[in-house]
């Protein structure tokens, strides 16, 4: 018995207007009643994906941020994250913005004393 399915979400469940066709979402949903797991794959950030989802009607668990971050929209639980350090990451910050590659206008995070995050 099939209990998961993982789908990306760009260019295979929505297209580059975020709008999946009426099918897929009614896909999904036939899913849920069958006790199927739909799992959306992104390396899109937790609040836009919620988003988007949600404009559809959607709210399902999500592997986010290239596999950094799972979060099931459902619950709000986090169940999955492979994060930076706090020092490792203000260690990389540096060698970038020491080669132009990264400024405060292209770079947002949000940091506390454990760890960072970089969505």
């Amino acid at each position: 018995m099939i209990r998961l399915l993982a789908t990306d979400l760009d260019g295979t469940f929505w297209g580059p207007d975020f709008v999946p066709p009426s099918d897929h979402v009614a896909a999904v949903h036939a899913l849920e009643r069958q006790d199927v797991t739909v799992l959306a794959a992104t390396s899109r950030r937790p609040k836009p994906t919620k988003q988007r989802l949600g404009d559809h009607g959607l709210v399902l668990p999500a592997i986010l941020v290239d596999g950094a971050v799972g979060i099931d929209f459902r619950t709000g639980e986090r169940f999955h994250e492979a994060v930076f350090g706090a020092e490792a990451a203000h260690d990389t910050l540096a060698v970038f913005q020491g080669y132009g590659a990264i400024n405060a206008d292209t770079f947002q995070c949000g940091m506390d004393s454990t760890r960072f995050k970089a969505f």
